[in-house]
């Protein structure tokens, strides 16, 4: 897998941190383009390297046309 798929825990709190503290509980929070839902989020253990790992895993959302 390729860094460019990786964010470090300090880019991730820097990214994200004043929404977690800020949204309010009846706040919304969608991703992508609202096509994708949150399926599970995995501790992962450690890399080789000892660094912590966490595996946010996404479902995309579409409708089937025929």
């Amino acid at each position: 897998m390729s860094q460019e798929k990786f964010m470090s825990g300090k880019e991730f709190r820097a990214r994200f941190a004043h929404f977690v503290e800020t949204i309010q509980d009846d706040g919304l929070v969608y991703f992508g383009n609202a096509d994708l839902n949150v399926l599970d989020v995995k501790d992962q253990g450690c890399n080789q390297q000892g660094q912590a790992m966490v595996q946010v895993i996404f479902n995309e959302l579409y409708e089937v046309k025929a």
